[in-house]
């Protein structure tokens, strides 16, 4: 009886088991996945798509539009993301644009992944 409950107590016991063989492997084994880097590259871009449509509301107003196209390559450039804006004559759009472009150039998420940025004119605004 002893025997049985000192294996009970073995089995039991929070502490994991030292193996008893020198082959032991355990029982997950992390291996290096060669999609990480650019799935981490997909996810970056994919933030800045994110704060760049939250810039160019701040800069254009609500009722912007942000399209992330093609896939995140490597550096420099991360990715295209046409922005469709308001659009409330073109004077008024360039100036705009250069705010925007600036601010952009000042974010710490959209210089991590650079990006190509292409204006277009939101078809509801433009009537």
């Amino acid at each position: 009886m002893a025997h049985r409950t000192e294996a009970w107590l073995r089995m039991s016991s929070i502490l994991p088991q030292l193996p008893e063989s020198e082959g032991f492997l355990p029982d997950t084994v992390r291996l290096p996945d060669p999609d990480r880097e650019r799935n981490v590259r997909r996810w970056v871009v994919r933030a800045a798509q994110w704060k760049a449509l939250e810039l160019a509301e701040q800069v254009f107003g609500p009722g912007v539009e942000a399209r992330l196209e093609g896939d995140a390559g490597p550096p420099p450039f991360r990715g295209l993301v046409r922005l469709a804006v308001p659009f409330h004559g073109l004077e008024r759009h360039w100036r705009r644009e250069r705010i925007f472009t600036e601010l952009a150039g000042q974010d710490e998420v959209l210089r991590e992944a650079p990006l190509v940025f292409v204006f277009e004119p939101d078809p509801v605004s433009a009537t």
